[in-house]
């Protein structure tokens, strides 16, 4: 793992479960849940804040439907990782269209 990958574990990665860890190349693993720690993070220089979104984004790249599979298990991690990224006014609306799908998943509807 390289330095600057490094950098992206936040001081309670221990803590985390296994499953927000992921090999993003050959060499980098990279924490969902430190990504989200490092943004949510009022003290983290707004520099740093741009190369973490920049492997949030690589890590969504690579593991969509992985990064679903294990957010989905969870409403409350979806909430507070849209509450991160799209702030709290946001988060009303989105929080009504997950509601909305989630009412509709099991009918013919979606």
């Amino acid at each position: 793992m390289d330095t600057e990958a490094a950098r992206l574990f936040t001081e309670s990665h221990r803590d985390h479960d296994e499953r927000w860890t992921v090999h993003t190349s050959d060499v980098d693993v990279t924490c969902f849940a430190c990504l989200m720690e490092l943004l949510e993070d009022q003290d983290v220089l707004l520099v740093k804040k741009k190369f973490v979104l920049s492997e949030l984004l690589r890590f969504l790249s690579y593991h969509t439907e992985y990064l679903l599979e294990v957010v989905t298990e969870d409403f409350r991690v979806i909430v507070h990782a849209t509450a991160i990224l799209l702030g709290e006014y946001n988060l009303t609306w989105f929080v009504g269209i997950v509601y909305f799908c989630e009412y509709f998943r099991g009918s013919d509807v979606m």
